[in-house]
């Protein structure tokens, strides 16, 4: 077993690396998870201004409008001092302030109203709201009269018009926030595949340097022997990371993870597992040192799980990025996430997609592995 222990001695020499990515997926995983994922529908709510009015004109329809903007809004209650005022703006003790002109009332039943002045915050919207508010009381009030009502029933007209609300309910679409487990296992790729690696590549690039590949050539160990221990020390190391990065799910979401959504994700999780370790294989027999390593490493992790949809969703991406995406291994791992975890329950037509995607990931796999092969022959005849 002298190649099974050298591979865990080379792993143990690595393991603040190993260690670090396994850091940075439990901090990314908590962080969406507690920002992204308010699955709850939100409620819209009207927004309340503090708003002034100064009344000039102390008529029926002033003080009707007066009466409506302190319902909807926030009353703030001021002298009518030019300083006062500027020091409540600045201060925003008050957000806008509305000047009503003698005469007012008049011009409003005679059908011309008069201009009305305000005081607000500069690059504000409240102005633009209440001044929306104002502008559709006063015309609405106006049709009334036009239409022959006296100037109070006009005007408690136009208030019910005005106080008609609408339920808005802000619906969850497709670039809406997901569940907290969703970015568990979308993050879980970039994990394992950094994790695959930095475990497994640099225990490759120390059996195929060409001083240790002659002499265990030369020794008595068989080559069959030696890749056997070799596979199955890989394969234990690759069983360890997934199981640790499993019983963290189980932690952090305890049964949610037993439901048929996140078994499947965990299917699908392992299918990655096997294109990650594959993708090591073939990094390891390409990297000379530990510097190529770690720039192949990082840029092939950070792209493919841009393009891949687990960094940004990929309805942000364009078209043609979108298109590209569908040949990266983290495509299809996101969208057996996206398929399972974004349904209430899974048909038969979602379970086939997923198995679709799965299917896709081993295809991945089995290239990687078979151009780490070729690569592998290429070297041997090399020597």
């Amino acid at each position: 077993m002298q190649v099974f222990k050298c591979f865990f001695k080379i792993i143990r020499q690595n393991i603040g690396l190993i260690l670090m990515y396994f850091i940075i997926f439990l901090v990314l995983t908590v962080a969406f998870s507690n920002t992204g994922g308010q699955g709850e529908a939100q409620m819209f709510n009207d927004s309340k201004i503090k708003v002034t009015v100064i009344d000039y004109d102390d008529s029926e329809v002033s003080q009707a409008l007066t009466s409506l903007l302190y319902e909807h809004h926030e009353r703030v209650d001021l002298e009518n001092d030019t300083e006062t005022l500027q020091d409540a703006l600045y201060m925003r003790d008050t957000e806008y302030v509305l000047f009503i002109p003698q005469g007012y009332g008049q011009s409003v039943v005679d059908g011309d109203p008069l201009p009305l002045d305000s005081a607000q915050i500069p690059n504000s919207f409240s102005g633009t709201y209440v001044d929306r508010l104002v502008s559709s009381y006063i015309s609405t009030a106006g049709v009334y009269m036009g239409a022959g009502e006296d100037t109070a029933q006009a005007l408690a007209n136009a208030q019910d018009d005005i106080a008609i609300e609408a339920d808005v309910t802000i619906t969850q679409g497709a670039s809406s926030r997901q569940v907290p487990i969703y970015y568990y296992f979308t993050f879980l790729s970039y994990s394992i595949m950094l994790m695959a690696i930095f475990g497994i590549c640099p225990v490759l690039m120390v059996f195929n340097r060409k001083e240790i590949a002659m002499r265990m050539n030369s020794s008595a160990l068989p080559l069959t022997k030696k890749n056997v221990e070799l596979g199955v020390a890989l394969i234990l190391f690759s069983a360890i990371s997934y199981g640790l990065l499993i019983l963290l799910g189980f932690i952090m979401y305890g049964a949610e993870m037993l439901t048929p959504g996140s078994q499947a994700c965990m299917l699908s999780s392992a299918a990655f597992l096997l294109v990650s370790a594959a993708m090591a294989y073939l990094i390891g027999m390409l990297a000379t040192s530990g510097n190529m390593l770690s720039a192949i490493g990082n840029a092939l992790g950070l792209s493919l799980c841009f393009l891949g949809g687990v960094f940004v969703p990929a309805g942000l991406l364009s078209e043609t990025m979108r298109t590209i995406a569908h040949f990266t291994p983290t495509f299809w791992h996101v969208h057996v996430a996206e398929q399972a975890l974004g349904n209430a329950t899974l048909s038969a037509a979602t379970m086939e997609s997923i198995g679709q995607s799965i299917g896709i990931e081993l295809l991945f796999a089995v290239a990687f592995f078979a151009a780490a092969l070729v690569v592998s022959r290429y070297k041997r005849r090399a020597a």
